[in-house]
């Protein structure tokens, strides 16, 4: 004899959220590729101490103990502070 398990899928509710009010966020690596910098550059950033000299990176949010995220405004913000008009 055959016996047949169903099992029931948990469906998880979607909050609805007002349209314009979702920020856009990127996890490390889509952001660094976002700016053209490598992830390893971004954690790099995020180590140094708010007195270290030098650039700090982009503002970015610690979401838990392994999970950062940046503002999609954020990380164009630190774009456009790196512009000069100096050749490199």
């Amino acid at each position: 004899m055959i016996e047949s398990h169903t099992t029931t899928k948990q469906t998880r509710q979607r909050r609805t959220v007002p349209a314009g009010t979702l920020r856009r966020v990127l996890r490390t690596v889509e952001a660094a590729d976002y700016c053209g910098v490598s992830a390893s550059l971004f954690r790099k950033f995020r180590k140094k101490g708010p007195d270290d000299p030098g650039d700090h990176g982009p503002e970015f949010i610690k979401v838990s103990h392994n999970i950062v995220i940046y503002e999609i405004a954020a990380l164009d913000a630190w774009i456009d502070s790196r512009k000069s008009r100096k050749a490199a």
